[in-house]
């Protein structure tokens, strides 16, 4: 059951484990390093749907990390695109409220593309964004 967006913003911030993920998939990003075992690590666990929670937190850390944006676009079509592939139906809810709130994760969906996610969610998610500026 997702969270509410304050609940995101605390976690990154204040959990070690969650922050220590969130910089170590920037370093590796921005190192453009290939054996990127941190990114995979998240990778892994967006799949396994085991603790969806802690990678919204995850991403939600990234983006505020990235103060210059300098890796958006990784982001938005990497794990958040991913993230709403295999937890979207479950977590649109609190997606819709983190972008309601923080006008930077609103704009981090418009690097997601539609892939596989499922057609209710990408609806949505194309609703918020066309709220972006």
């Amino acid at each position: 059951m997702a969270l509410l967006p304050e609940a995101y913003e605390k976690a990154w911030k204040n959990d070690p484990a969650i922050r220590a993920m969130a910089e170590g998939c920037l370093r590796e990003w921005r190192g453009k390093i290939k054996q990127a075992e941190t990114a995979w690590e998240l990778t892994r666990l967006i799949e396994s749907k085991q603790d969806p929670d802690k990678v919204l937190s995850v991403i939600l850390g990234i983006m505020m990390l990235d103060e210059k944006d300098e890796e958006t676009d990784m982001l938005a079509a990497g794990p958040l695109e991913d993230f709403l592939v295999h937890s979207g139906p479950e977590y649109i809810d609190a997606v819709e409220k983190l972008a309601a709130k923080i006008p930077r994760f609103r704009s981090l969906l418009s690097g997601v593309w539609q892939s596989t996610i499922d057609l209710n969610v990408w609806k949505r998610i194309e609703k918020v964004r066309g709220q972006v500026r």
